[in-house]
């Protein structure tokens, strides 16, 4: 995976792509670091712990993004809008994420994790702080689940026919209790 230096090409880590739309003035990220899910745990009798590995925890990245000029402030807004937006939908809408520096955590899609004001922290500047969380699809514990063949379909039948011999011996049980 080569992306382009810092610096021979300083610009290109200076913004992001969400959606397709490239972030107006400079955009700095904090964050963005994966972290490994392990769990200490003792056994009885044992001397000392171990560690059990529970899988990657999901990145999560946050961004300020400062702009100087009105055109990139008008910019600024419609992002602001645009995050908004995709925060407030049911279910989480996934933004496709574009991000040189974080490119080797393989974060290609993001939820918006918080989104902030804007801000004027200085004449002349405004910021906005938005983060994101990383979105994976969801799997089903023990895989997508497979389509039914010929076999399964038979041990289906097998377990009504079963089902019908336990009644009618169930049946039989309580007439001879009785006598009959």
């Amino acid at each position: 995976m080569l992306v382009d230096s810092p610096i021979d090409n300083p610009a290109a880590w200076d913004s992001i792509t969400i959606d397709g739309i490239d972030t107006p003035g400079t955009c700095a990220l904090s964050g963005g670091v994966r972290r490994t899910k392990i769990d200490q745990q003792v056994s009885p009798m044992q001397s000392g712990s171990f560690s059990v590995t529970r899988g990657l925890e999901l990145v999560s990245v946050d961004y300020k993004v400062r702009v100087w000029t009105t055109e990139q402030f008008n910019e600024l807004q419609t992002l602001a809008a645009r995050l908004a937006a995709a925060q407030e939908s049911r279910p989480p809408r996934q933004l496709r994420l574009v991000d040189i520096a974080v490119a080797h955590l393989k974060m290609n899609g993001a939820e918006v994790a918080w989104l902030g004001p804007i801000e004027n922290p200085k004449p002349g500047t405004w910021t906005l702080g938005f983060g994101f969380l990383q979105w994976k699809k969801r799997k089903p514990i023990g895989g997508v689940a497979r389509p039914k063949d010929d076999l399964d379909r038979e041990n289906e039948a097998k377990e009504q026919r079963n089902a019908g011999v336990r009644a009618q011996l169930e049946a039989h049980n309580v007439a001879r209790a009785r006598g009959l």
